[in-house]
């Protein structure tokens, strides 16, 4: 059943990217429907690339059961989980540092307001979630 979901990805990802750069070589496009047609070469592109990993993944362990168990060992090893949760944390952390020096270095460009207003809208819609996933843990736990 996994491998079935696996191919689908692999195929959608090779129709996007057939369609994109289709699209791209044989018309006259817009400048919107041209960034469309990348956007689904760069999709079909990570698409395809999921799906083929995925289906290595699970066609290594269909031969190696050994290989399989401790997989799934080392995936819900406790440890192994708070050590990704501290990663994940930290790269948070470091991105809003980031975000918050491209945000001072795009008011110094004099970028355009609509767009600094995309990025600032985003940037606290991503603080706003994490401040509620915060309190819905701290209830739960």
């Amino acid at each position: 059943m996994k491998n079935k979901k696996y191919i689908l990805i692999t195929v959608l990802g090779v129709l996007l990217i057939i369609f994109g750069g289709y699209s791209v070589k044989h018309f006259e496009l817009t400048e919107t429907l041209e960034i469309i047609s990348y956007l689904a070469i760069g999709l079909g592109s990570g698409l395809f690339g999921s799906g083929v990993g995925s289906l290595i993944k699970e066609f290594s362990t269909l031969k190696n059961p050994e290989v399989a168990k401790s997989i799934r060992i080392e995936e819900n090893d406790e440890r192994n989980i708070a050590i990704a949760q501290e990663a994940k944390s930290r790269a948070f952390t470091l991105m809003n540092f980031l975000y918050g020096g491209v945000f001072l270095t795009f008011i110094l460009m004099k970028v355009e307001l609509k767009y600094l207003l995309v990025m600032i809208s985003l940037y606290g819609i991503v603080n706003i979630y994490a401040v509620i996933v915060a309190n819905n843990l701290r209830k739960k736990m």
